[in-house]
């Protein structure tokens, strides 16, 4: 399939213009549509990395104007510039400890350091348990409850193979300095 514009495609997104780095300036590299079943799957580039809730609003619209069972993209986007190579936990390890992961650095947001090794995105189910991934933000909302002085934090993570959302409830009591203290572009380990 040759690249073709997205809104050539699907002029009806484009309230959503500034999706991605602009709707405007992504295309369709590839697409199947299964006309019985009423399903169409399609690779998209972005201009830059959308957020889960983007690809899925994206998704209910073309499925919502075209009455079909089932609308996939899936998205493909230049990787940031200054990005590390992920996931790490498949890093080669240092010299000296053969098999054992690099210690963890940077800054402690919350909690403690973990020690578990990381697991790519696309592994986990439902089943998975408790697991320890790490990747890039690439979406952070926030809001304050005013009746109980607490607060919800969520935010997007992805390493490229996958894309989970993380949501932590903060207390009144507890230190919500994190919410300042997270943006788009960070690099996380996560538990």
């Amino acid at each position: 399939m040759a690249n073709t514009s997205f809104l050539t495609m699907f002029p009806f997104c484009s309230d959503r213009l500034s999706v991605a780095g602009g709707l405007d300036k992504a295309y369709l590299t590839d697409a199947e549509v299964d006309v019985k079943a009423r399903k169409i799957r399609m690779k998209v580039h972005f201009p830059a990395m959308p957020s889960i809730g983007d690809i899925s609003a994206l998704e209910a619209r073309i499925a919502e104007e075209f009455s079909l069972s089932e609308c996939s993209l899936e998205a493909e986007y230049p990787a940031p510039a200054d990005a590390p190579s992920l996931p790490a936990s498949s890093a080669p390890a240092p010299a000296g400890q053969p098999g054992k992961p690099a210690a963890p650095t940077g800054k402690l947001l919350m909690g403690r350091m973990l020690k578990q090794k990381t697991v790519p995105m696309e592994s986990l189910t439902l089943e998975s348990g408790k697991v320890t991934v790490e990747g890039d933000v690439i979406a952070v909302t926030s809001r304050q409850l005013a009746k109980r002085g607490s607060a919800v934090l969520c935010f997007d993570i992805t390493d490229r193979t996958g894309s989970i959302r993380v949501t932590k409830f903060l207390r009144e009591g507890d230190d919500q300095s994190i919410i300042d203290a997270l943006s788009v572009g960070d690099h996380l380990t996560v538990c």
